[in-house]
């Protein structure tokens, strides 16, 4: 986690900005049911309308770019703990690699499964 820093900040705020939208949108419904459909002034419900609009549409961006900054985070701490693994492997003395079989060492390490 070393260096995504940023972009867990980046997420957290996505985070806050998506949860408040989803949050906002049913207060911002009631409000325009409540002044202004009952008083049959459709100006409002229109303003109302477009500003539901730019909360959804708000929402939908933050939980696009969490979306894609927490997969990021999540593919580069993968690749980062796979290429320490197999670093360590290397670093093992042979007399290891021929004790040890194979299938005790690898199935935890790839995602392909061994046969």
């Amino acid at each position: 986690m070393r260096g995504e820093e940023h972009n867990l900040a980046i997420t957290l705020a996505a985070i806050v900005v998506s949860s408040a939208a989803t949050l906002l949108a049913p207060m911002i419904i009631g409000h325009t049911v409540d002044s202004y459909i009952q008083r049959k002034n459709f100006q409002g419900v229109l303003v109302f309308s477009a500003i539901l609009l730019c909360v959804y549409v708000v929402g939908m961006v933050a939980s696009y770019i969490q979306t894609l900054t927490i997969g990021g985070v999540a593919r580069r701490m993968i690749f980062n703990l796979r290429n320490r693994l197999f670093l360590k492997l290397q670093e093992l003395p042979i007399t290891f690699s021929t004790r040890t079989r194979r299938a005790i060492l690898f199935p935890g390490s790839t995602t392909t499964p061994i046969r």
